[in-house]
């Protein structure tokens, strides 16, 4: 999956939610001072109106992980506040890595 593919799918996805508010690129890939290399990944926030119908996992599982292929390693949140702030950090078989974090507007707005 190209880049610019990566970032298509990404971004309609958010439009095709109403709960997701914004989207923002975080990292090595949203800085223009860093040269590209093999290992860069996607970090990516969905700004929520609320994180809780993504929590229970089926949403990762039926609309967001399907778009980009085979994931080979899956990396969940123990704890913490997941109605505040949820990361998944996510190594697709195809060498493909998104570190996707939901960001609540309560968590922004705090």
């Amino acid at each position: 999956m190209t880049e610019p593919q990566v970032f298509e799918a990404i971004l309609s996805l958010a439009n095709r939610e109403d709960n997701i508010r914004a989207v923002l690129m975080e990292g090595s890939r949203a800085n223009p001072n860093t040269a590209p290399d093999k290992w860069q990944d996607f970090d990516i926030v969905y700004v929520t109106r609320e994180n809780a119908p993504y929590i229970d996992g089926a949403w990762m599982k039926n609309m967001f992980l399907p778009q980009f292929g085979e994931v080979a390693v899956r990396q969940i949140p123990d704890d913490g506040a997941p109605n505040l702030v949820y990361t998944w950090l996510i190594q697709f078989s195809s060498g493909l890595r998104i570190d996707l974090t939901l960001n609540s507007l309560a968590f922004l707005t705090s």
